[in-house]
């Protein structure tokens, strides 16, 4: 990248073979979840690199890089800041609810965005008028082109997202004041808290808005669910953009909350 501030989309293949590292698979490279999925050389040198789906006339997926601007909250939610603070609610349910998930070796983020929705976790904390049990989760897996724009103080990126694989935990549509929105949910499971690369959240928003009447509001939901020895934490922030650009670097979480599920009789 040299003194730039972007690596302008290219065909992973191609790139890897070019730079003498062919064996790497793409998804390994280029599909980051968290800042602990991130290559070390892209970490230490402060870039973060972005899937763009396949670009026209190129074989393979293709990627971009840009760097931060100072800091790795340009590109990630970090756990330990999001929720600082955040005291669990109690939330009771039936002890057969959660029996499923002891038997089952590992709970999928799909499984726990439904606890979350049937439970009515999911909506206290967004503050949606409509009840649990009118709420359907939907999931998806497709492909999408949307714009990407990585940070609004790096105006030489403006790549599009061609015809990419998105992946979506949870997506379902609820009255909050008074007004039908649609909830985009990305989910993690873990025992710890961690981080969540933006992006996570900020491609099917992008994705979703491609498919919807101009002016629906779309609203980014993550959900981090901890395994407790007395139950699950819910660890719920509502996201946004927060200018009309839709920038990864500008989704922001702008409400958090905290909810235990624990079994009852």
């Amino acid at each position: 990248m040299g003194y730039s501030s972007i690596l302008e989309p290219r065909p992973f293949i191609t790139y890897a073979k070019q730079a003498g590292f062919a064996t790497v698979k793409t998804a390994d490279a280029i599909s980051v979840q968290s800042l602990r999925d991130l290559a070390p050389e892209l970490r230490n040198a402060g870039v973060m690199v972005f899937r763009l789906g396949i670009k026209p006339g190129t074989k393979g997926t293709s990627f971009g890089l840009a760097k931060h601007t100072g800091s790795w909250d340009d590109y990630f939610l970090q756990d330990k800041n999001v929720f600082a603070g955040c005291k669990p609610t109690p939330v009771k349910g039936k002890r057969e609810g959660l029996r499923i998930f002891d038997i089952l070796p590992r709970s999928t983020e799909t499984s726990l965005v439904n606890l979350a929705v049937a439970s009515g976790i999911l909506t206290t904390a967004l503050q949606i008028e409509s009840k649990s049990d009118e709420i359907v989760n939907a999931t998806a897996q497709g492909t999408y082109s949307f714009t990407v724009r990585p940070h609004k103080d790096i105006n030489e990126a403006c790549w599009h997202h061609n015809f990419g694989q998105v992946e979506i935990d949870g997506a379902f549509v609820a009255k909050r004041d008074g007004v039908e929105t649609v909830f985009v949910v990305e989910a993690k499971v873990s025992t710890d808290f961690e981080s969540l690369a933006k992006h996570k959240i900020a491609y099917p928003m992008l994705a979703i808005e491609t498919s919807l009447a101009q002016g629906t509001p779309v609203v980014g939901v993550y959900l981090r669910v901890l395994r407790r020895p007395s139950g699950f934490g819910f660890f719920v922030t509502e996201c946004c953009f927060s200018n009309d650009q839709h920038e990864i670097a500008s989704l922001i979480a702008v409400r958090a909350g905290a909810y235990l599920y624990e079994p009852v009789a």
